[in-house]
């Protein structure tokens, strides 16, 4: 009898167990169906997300390459360039102008402080032959009867205050105007023609 009764209850026993396992089962079922479910909801949001990104580049591809945005693209593009050639010579203006007022200027007090000293010793009126005005050379000639005041001339010059430096080259007889031609090289200073420059 004592027999039978542990035989009785060994299902008895077996059926906790069992229990436990199809219980162990289900959870993993559970766990692996939940992890399935989130890896689906991650990556429907993958999928949303890059299609969402894909229409924002295919609509920023459309943009970029519509033809009135290239062609807006290119004016632009060639606008830039005409620009900056226009820049470019403005600076090269700009610094030619800057250039040209560094020279000295051959204006009408110039003229007239050689006027002035010239008739203080002769009755001519100088006549220019050249100037130079990148090295502010100017060279004329004035005739005279008689050349014995022509250090007191060019010392006059000198004393004008329009020039930095006065070379007398000497003089010849012209028959011409039956007087002596005397030719001078001046170097205007460097303010000659400046002193005032807003009177002409």
């Amino acid at each position: 009898m004592a027999s039978r009764d542990l035989n009785l209850m060994v299902p008895f026993r077996a059926k906790p167990e069992e229990s436990n396992k199809k219980r162990n089962k289900r959870v993993i079922i559970l766990s692996f169906v939940m992890l399935i479910l989130l890896l689906s909801v991650i990556s429907a949001r993958l999928i949303l997300d890059n299609m969402t990104l894909q229409n924002d580049l295919d609509e920023i591809n459309a943009y970029i390459e519509s033809p009135i945005n290239i062609d807006q693209y290119n004016e632009t593009l060639a606008l830039t360039s005409h620009n900056a050639e226009l820049l470019a010579k403005l600076a090269s203006i700009d610094q030619t102008w800057k250039c040209l007022e560094s020279y000295p200027l051959i204006n009408s007090n110039v003229l007239e402080a050689i006027l002035v000293c010239t008739n203080r010793f002769y009755e001519s009126t100088p006549q220019i032959n050249t100037y130079d005005a990148a090295s502010g050379k100017l060279n004329f000639d004035t005739y005279a009867t008689t050349v014995t005041q022509t250090a007191e001339y060019i010392k006059s010059l000198e004393d004008s205050g329009f020039f930095s430096q006065v070379n007398y080259h000497g003089y010849v007889y012209s028959e011409l105007y039956n007087a002596f031609q005397i030719n001078v090289e001046c170097v205007l200073s460097e303010n000659a023609g400046k002193q005032a420059k807003n009177d002409n």
